[in-house]
């Protein structure tokens, strides 16, 4: 106890009583949080992994920076987009829809289209953004019929890191099954065919985003012609052979003349 008392006594004087108490309650939240996080929280996504993502984001505050973001975003967006007739965003990898939900009220005068491989999130998808067409299917540098790897986990989504390429590091893992896959650049030029002179696309697709950059980069070597007028896109370097080969991709889309964003 004399022990206890002489660090406090120290503590006071090295950092003050408001330091003190400012340690004290960070050391308290962090330790609420992993109880909430372990006894409460992770049973919920058993239940229901909605709910469990949906606290999950607010626990770690991911719901404020993605409000942030999207608000940002929505405002360069009509600046750029300011004249245009005919504006499209298309979601490729909506996951549970509540982003592509948040672009529906930020971006008023667009049309929306989403894409999510997962079967059983994407009626909820839907559900959240009546009206929006989302479309079971995953797109991809070459159409065909391709594989889905359910990730086993949530995190701020619903089973995140679900893929259509198969993870690393894991032995061989087993498809949970296959759905279709479009070649992204031949539905961007049907878009563009159809009159959309403005196109807005969010990616995170688990590292397929450098197929489709590599084939848009193909068509666009033939045509002269960007397929994209804003990107909003997340790397996943990891998925390359060599991570740092990323940099490239980033350098093929500016030589088409793509302005682009990451993606949280």
């Amino acid at each position: 106890m004399t022990n206890l008392f002489t660090r406090g006594i120290r503590a006071i004087r090295r950092d003050g009583p408001g330091g003190v108490l400012a340690r004290l309650s960070r050391r308290t939240g962090q330790r609420t949080k992993r109880i909430f996080r372990e006894r409460l929280l992770r049973p919920t996504q058993r239940i229901s992994p909605y709910f469990y993502t949906a606290l999950n984001r607010k626990l770690h505050g991911h719901d404020r920076e993605i409000g942030k973001l999207v608000q940002a975003q929505a405002l360069e967006i009509q600046r750029l987009s300011a004249g245009a007739a005919h504006r499209l965003f298309i979601d490729c990898g909506a996951n549970e829809g509540a982003i592509l939900r948040r672009y529906r009220t930020a971006l008023p005068g667009f049309d929306f289209l989403g894409f999510e491989i997962q079967r059983d999130v994407i009626e909820r998808a839907r559900k959240v953004n009546p009206g929006t067409e989302i479309r079971h299917q995953a797109v991809a540098g070459t159409p065909g019929e391709v594989e889905v790897f359910l990730s086993e986990k949530s995190g701020l989504n619903v089973r995140g890191a679900t893929s259509i390429l198969r993870p690393e590091g894991t032995g061989t893992p087993a498809a949970s099954y296959t759905v279709p896959a479009i070649r992204f650049s031949d539905l961007l030029a049907e878009q563009r065919a159809q009159g959309c002179d403005f196109i807005v696309v969010k990616m995170d697709i688990e590292g397929a985003e450098y197929q489709i950059i590599d084939d848009l980069h193909r068509v666009w070597s033939q045509t002269g012609t960007p397929l994209i007028d804003y990107l909003m896109i997340e790397f996943h370097p990891q998925r390359l052979d060599r991570p740092e080969d990323n940099a490239r991709y980033e350098a093929l889309l500016t030589e088409m003349g793509v302005i682009y964003s990451t993606w949280i």
